[in-house]
């Protein structure tokens, strides 16, 4: 649980082995902050709620940096392995991040997004086999902002949905161009690397260009595998015919 004046965890803190029930499985946090410096967070548990290591909530910020490490995090019927904002204020992180085999019951293997109120930002952080059990190996986000720079999402896997590495839904994403997508897998759904759902009614809605993604160097998204779409997809749509018109052919089978 996060006091009032928030938490700072410094050089060479570790959480190991803390368990919650609800969410949050070392660090619970509501109108609060946590800064993180060379720190590790391994083998927590959320057993039923979100964030296998740190559930942040309304109001609440996240700074993580200097080579901290999330790792074999659980959320075992939850979102987000490691860290799940549920409509937090803001995140960060920097200075080689590590988030390694984390696991979701749900979405999002090390990070889950719901509706952050500001832009999320990581650079040179390390998303390297990460699992979640539908969407998003790496990350779920819906209605989120999140940008990478220098970021390596490798080896992550979407296990029974789509987004091996990376899932967006209503969500904006920027990779810069020298962050890599490789090895990722969603074997039964679509976008071995990223899916992005733009909640787009018809070709015509503008939520296709304002969520498409922003992606500087697609040389470096590569070697990954899905069902569909080894790379990059979106979800499969249906087709509705709107009008039949009944055409008829003369012995010529010319129309008229």
């Amino acid at each position: 649980i996060c006091s009032s004046n928030g938490v700072h965890l410094g050089s060479d803190s570790t959480v190991q082995s803390s368990t919650a029930t609800k969410g949050g499985g070392a660090m619970s946090a509501n109108l609060c902050s946590i800064e993180m410096s060379n720190t590790s967070i391994v083998n927590s548990t959320s057993t039923n709620g979100n964030g296998g290591a740190i559930l942040l909530g309304l109001e609440s910020t996240l700074r993580v940096g200097e080579s901290s490490r999330f790792a074999n995090n659980k959320a075992v019927e939850g979102s987000g392995g490691a860290i799940a904002c549920a409509e937090c204020d803001s995140m960060l992180f920097n200075d080689s991040t590590v988030f390694e085999y984390n696991y979701a019951g749900l979405e999002g293997g090390a990070v889950h997004l719901a509706a952050p109120a500001n832009k999320i930002s990581s650079a040179g952080s390390n998303f390297i086999g990460n699992t979640a059990t539908v969407n998003g190996g790496a990350i779920h986000s819906y209605q989120g902002d999140w940008t990478s720079t220098g970021d390596r999402y490798e080896q992550n896997s979407a296990v029974s949905g789509s987004g091996g590495a990376l899932s967006m839904t209503a969500s904006h994403l920027n990779l810069d161009a020298t962050t890599t997508c490789q090895n990722n897998r969603a074997i039964k759904g679509g976008g071995g690397c990223l899916i992005w759902e733009s909640e787009a009614k018809n070709i015509n809605d503008v939520k296709w260009e304002l969520f498409k993604p922003n992606i500087n160097n697609m040389q470096l998204i590569s070697n990954n595998k899905a069902l569909f779409g080894p790379s990059l997809a979106t979800p499969g749509v249906s087709l509705r015919i709107a009008q039949i018109t009944e055409k008829t052919t003369n012995d010529e089978n010319i129309l008229f």
